[in-house]
């Protein structure tokens, strides 16, 4: 059974942090209120430097 984990906030730390648990099994649910972000992530389009779109397309709900 894969284990889930929730972030909240899809920022500089709760972004990567996500990305990095996608690499490790984890199915992720991440939690964000900036609806700028939110419509990026659901678009797969990243806002940080470091992250590509591949690796946020791989991520598992944005709310």
């Amino acid at each position: 059974m894969t284990e889930k984990v929730a972030i909240l906030g899809q920022g500089y730390v709760g972004l990567p942090l996500s990305v990095r648990a996608v690499d490790e099994g984890f199915d992720v649910l991440g939690f964000e209120l900036d609806k700028r972000k939110v419509d990026a992530l659901n678009n797969q389009q990243s806002y940080i430097d470091d992250i590509t779109d591949q690796d946020v397309a791989k991520e598992a709900h944005v709310l």
